[in-house]
């Protein structure tokens, strides 16, 4: 008997179907709106990163903040095979319907209700990539709402930004996450360089990650590849070849992938410049090559020291041209608990020794106070309570300007400091960026250029970058993304010509003959030797803290700046740690495997050279009694002071004195050249017994005996004073001041006849007591002179 509906009854239903559809229809437009898609909680980065070289070779992968492998990429720099594999295997009509999926629910429902159980669930690839950012229990009620959500997700995404969010985030086994670290993890290779079988393995591996993993069960991932390949070729998305090439391949390599772990310090400072970006992948400025021979270069430095007590070390190597960082070594093995082997020696805060003295040079250079070739005085003199020496504790009296910076004498630098001035020294090595400048110039004072100042490897290289740019500084750079950003930024820090005279002065071919095993191209002869040890043309400075606890030697080229530091981080010092012994071999065979077969280059001189001429005795521009001159390369556009030390002066005929326009009146004379050298020089002269000094000055002159008005008031002539305590002798000064006639304005004092110190007539100026008697004397800069006599009493 067939059941019939009225035409009443079926009425009646159409209606409630129609009012069921009806309330259905605003139901789901109600919670549309009251239940927004939050995307702002779908599309977020929760990957970690890869940090690769210059190359695109991985150095380091580090984990996101849950400790799993997962770096997101775009879908265009994934294989195409695995967004293929993957719709093949989870979801073929991914591409044409909404998110969700009419005929495969009515599909899955017949099998469930047929095999009376679960056996497929009818998922969509956007149902699924819901349940990745909102997992919940496999429940109906999970289901209706993993359904409306998709439908939203359409709506909103387009399908490739849905697959590619998949890809990403989809469980690949253990706590792997993404196509990109499952295929890092499993192939040791990205995901765009899978082959066709690779990316079926991977495609497989969601349905059951713990179950397919190739490398722990290679028969079961074998099974579900097929299976994969399978419906790839069902669906003509490859050919039969193509199927039967992949299913012929290994499930994964015969050797087993390991993850890299390449300089670490460098990845280690590469992750902390880019925390808070997207990137999952970043492209550093690290040069492989560079960066092994710098490793080999540290490690055979810091072994020959091993028996020293010296255990650690680092290298930077930074390309001048761009300022990128090619290569950072922190220190000699970065597991060695025992000597803090993860600090970060490229970073840590040292003493540079005499490695700043080269700004101060070029500062004087470029301000016109001191030529090259200009003699300084290299004899001892004390700073108030300051009392510096040179290395070797001996001095050379007179030296030049290149001598000194060659030899990296102290005393030279620092009376060259007092011309230049503290401060301006300061604000170039703040230019240059130094970024553990955090005092004021005061508190560093002249002790700036002799090392007071603690600085970092990486700051220090890049600082002579700047040098190397012939006086353009730019901050270095790590991301090859920020180069042109780097160099963008350049500006003058000093002139082309000041730097060009450094580089000049440190490439002195001389320096580098007395260490074994080391010849340096001669200058201005570009030669490519096959002598394993030929070296370019090297500009090179070194430093040596005080007491023999870091040693430093920073090198560069046109094209490379090369600083190593040699140390312990527990600053335990050792009498190894002489950097031209230590550190400097470390720099000149990072050149020569930089260098090795290549063309040698060298600086072009800038513009701004002229030739003048040059007095070869004093190295200042010739004056017209200068009687040896030589025409060499001066910066032009600079105005220098010319030769004070030949002068023409009268001299009496009948004494032999020397006479002033005073007392020339009646008498007959003639006219000398002497050499006049600054009250230090001269002191330093008469007691070596090589000065005989100019006549003295006609002693019936007026002018002699009132002495010109130079007189010192304080301390007065035969004052007692007595020490209160032993252990504050530098607290307990006394005041210098003197009175002199108009036009003196520099005073050179001493005290037992040893020079002290220079100062202006109004200067402060204060000797530091001690016991005994004392004989201060001052005197102008026409010898004028004036002393007192002082007894000590302790």
């Amino acid at each position: 008997m067939k059941l019939r509906l009225t035409k009443k009854w079926r009425r009646r239903l159409l209606k409630y179907a129609g009012e069921l559809f009806i309330l259905f229809v605003v139901s789901f437009i109600i919670l549309w709106f009251a239940f927004p898609f939050p995307k702002e909680e779908f599309v977020r980065d929760r990957g970690g990163l890869i940090v690769c070289d210059r190359e695109g070779n991985i150095l380091r992968v580090y984990l996101n903040e849950r400790e799993d492998y997962c770096f997101p990429v775009k879908l265009s720099q994934m294989n195409p095979y695995l967004a293929s594999a993957t719709i093949a295997v989870e979801d073929k009509r991914f591409r044409s319907h909404h998110g969700f999926d009419p005929l495969a629910v009515s599909r899955a429902m017949w099998n469930n209700i047929t095999k009376w159980r679960r056996t497929s669930g009818a998922s969509t690839l956007t149902m699924q990539t819901i349940r990745l950012t909102w997992p919940r229990e496999r429940t109906f009620k999970a289901k209706v709402i993993e359904t409306f959500r998709a439908l939203q997700v359409e709506t909103r995404l387009s399908k490739d930004e849905i697959l590619e969010y998949y890809l990403n985030y989809a469980p690949y086994g253990s706590n792997i996450y993404g196509v990109e670290a499952a295929s890092l993890r499993y192939f040791g290779k990205p995901s765009c360089a899978l082959t066709l079988s690779e990316a079926a393995v991977l495609a497989g591996l969601p349905a059951s990650p713990s179950r397919f993993r190739p490398d722990k069960y290679p028969g079961r991932a074998r099974e579900r590849r097929d299976y994969v390949l399978k419906r790839m070729y069902d669906e003509d998305l490859i050919t039969q070849s193509e199927f039967a090439e992949a299913r012929n391949e290994p499930i994964v390599p015969d050797k087993k992938v390991v993850s890299p772990f390449v300089a670490p310090h460098f990845c280690e400072l590469v992750k902390g410049s880019v925390e808070g970006t997207s990137s999952a992948r970043v492209i550093t400025t690290l040069n492989r090559q560079i960066q092994r021979s710098a490793e080999n270069a540290l490690t055979f430095a810091v072994d020959v020291l091993k028996a020293k007590g010296v255990s650690n070390g680092a290298v930077v190597v930074i390309e001048n041209k761009t300022g990128a960082v090619r290569a950072l070594v922190g220190s000699y093995d970065f597991f060695d608990v025992a000597h803090s082997g993860q600090v970060n020696g490229a970073l840590a805060s040292r003493s540079p020794g005499s490695a700043l003295k080269p700004f101060t040079y070029a500062l004087a250079f470029d301000k016109s106070l001191c030529l090259p070739d200009e003699i300084l005085p290299d004899v001892p003199t004390p700073y108030r309570d300051y009392d510096p020496e040179n290395y070797e504790h001996r001095f050379e009296g007179m030296v030049s300007a290149r001598e000194a910076l060659t030899s990296s004498l102290n005393l030279p630098a620092l009376h060259l400091l007092t011309r230049v001035g503290g401060k301006e020294l300061y604000q170039l090595l703040k230019a240059t960026g130094f970024s553990n400048l955090t005092k004021s110039a005061d508190y560093y004072g002249l002790g700036l250029t002799l090392g007071s100042a603690e600085v970092n490897l990486l700051d220090i290289t890049n600082a002579y970058a700047s040098l190397a740019r012939l006086g353009e500084y730019q901050p270095y750079c790590l991301l090859d993304s920020e180069i042109m950003k780097g160099v963008q930024q350049q500006r003058w820090v000093i002139s082309p010509e000041a730097a060009y005279l450094i580089a000049d002065i440190l490439s002195d071919p001389q320096r580098i003959i007395p260490l074994p095993g080391y010849d340096l191209v001669k200058p201005n002869i570009p030669v490519v030797s096959t002598s394993s040890y030929r070296l370019p043309r090297i500009a090179w400075k070194t430093g040596t803290s005080s007491g023999h606890r870091d040693a430093w030697t920073i090198g560069y080229t046109p094209e490379y700046t090369v600083g190593v530091w040699l140390g312990n981080f527990s600053s335990q010092p050792s009498r190894g740690l002489v950097a031209v012994n230590s550190a400097a071999p470390a720099v000149f065979e990072i050149f020569k495997q930089i260098y090795d077969g290549k063309p040698v280059t060298w600086f072009e001189p800038p513009s701004g050279f002229g030739a003048k001429p040059v007095c070869v005795r004093s190295g200042m521009l010739a004056g017209k009694d200068c009687p040896q001159v030589e025409s060499r390369l001066v910066i032009a556009k600079e105005r220098y002071k010319t030769c004070t030390v030949h002068q023409r002066l009268m001299v009496d005929d009948g004494t032999g004195n020397r006479l002033c326009y005073n007392c020339m009146s009646g008498r007959k004379y003639h006219y000398k050249v002497f050499e006049v050298w600054s009250p230090e020089i001269n002191s330093w002269l008469a007691k070596s017994g090589q000065f005989t000094g100019v006549p003295a000055h006609f002693s019936a002159c007026l002018t002699v005996k009132d002495n010109g008005g130079l007189h010192i008031i304080s301390p007065p002539n035969k004052q007692k004073y007595s020490l209160i305590n032993d252990n504050m002798l530098s607290a307990q000064q006394l005041k210098l001041q003197v009175v002199a006639a108009s036009g003196v304005n520099d005073i050179f004092w001493f005290i037992d006849g040893c020079f002290y110190r220079q100062a202006g007539v109004s200067e402060r100026l204060f000797w530091p007591l001690q016991p005994g008697r004392h004989t201060i004397t001052c005197v102008d800069n026409e010898g004028r002179n004036n002393s007192v006599a002082i007894s000590v009493e302790e």
